[in-house]
Formats: C-alpha cells, structure tokens, sequence
C-alpha cells in the first residue's frame, strides 16, 4: 500500500491517493499532536489506484497526524490544517 497526500497544506478536504494491490477495508484516523483522536472513518478501498476525501472542517488549524490502516499495512503522516 501507498498513499500521497495530493495538497499541503490541508484547506476543508484532505485528498488521498492510494494504491493498494488488493481490496480491504482501512482505517483513516486523524490525531491532534498531542495524541488524541479527532476523527475516524472506514472505507472500503477497492484495489489499484484510489482517490480518498476526508473532511477535515471541523479540524481546528494545526498540525495533526493522519494514520492510514488495514490488515496487512499502517503507515502514519504530519498533515498541517489550515
């Protein structure tokens, strides 16, 4: 699996590409920096090349960590709110 983040920093969506070699369901769960969860989504990801939208309105501006996971991989990245 890997994924880059499309813009940075993020403005009221947060644009997600991914590749993944087979279907799976992943967690996208947004953390402030101080660790606490902000929000969580599941998705059903098919496989090959996604794009992913994850809202981040009701994110205040800062810098927040973005943990992307399923069964097999989890891969973590800063994301910074505007």
């Amino acid at each position: 699996m890997y994924w880059l983040p499309v813009q940075h920093p993020v403005v009221n969506t947060l644009n997600v590409e991914m590749n993944i070699e087979k279907a799976a369901v992943c967690t996208f769960n947004v953390y402030s920096i101080s660790g606490q969860l902000m929000s969580s989504q599941q998705l059903n990801v098919n496989n090959g090349e996604s794009l992913i939208r994850i809202n981040t309105n009701a994110l205040a501006q800062g810098t927040y960590i973005l943990r992307i996971e399923n069964n097999v991989n989890q891969t973590l990245q800063k994301l910074f709110v505007k």
